[in-house]
């Protein structure tokens, strides 16, 4: 059993991009690993269970 879990975020669609190919990785190296965090629908199919969609916040930079 793996109970490995990992948070990402990305506020903004260049990030989702980004983070999708973060995630098709890190699943390739362990495809058990379980992957939470902010994200939109680039980081869903790769594998993300959002706790927050970006496309519900949309923010970009620092608050």
């Amino acid at each position: 059993m793996n109970d490995k879990l990992i948070y990402i975020s990305a506020g903004e669609v260049s990030g989702d991009l980004l983070g999708s190919e973060v995630i098709k990785e890190l699943l390739v190296t362990d495809p058990y690993l379980k992957i939470k965090g902010i994200g939109g629908s680039n980081m869903m199919v790769q594998g993300l269970d959002p706790i927050f969609r970006t496309e519900e916040l949309g923010f970009m930079g620092f608050f």
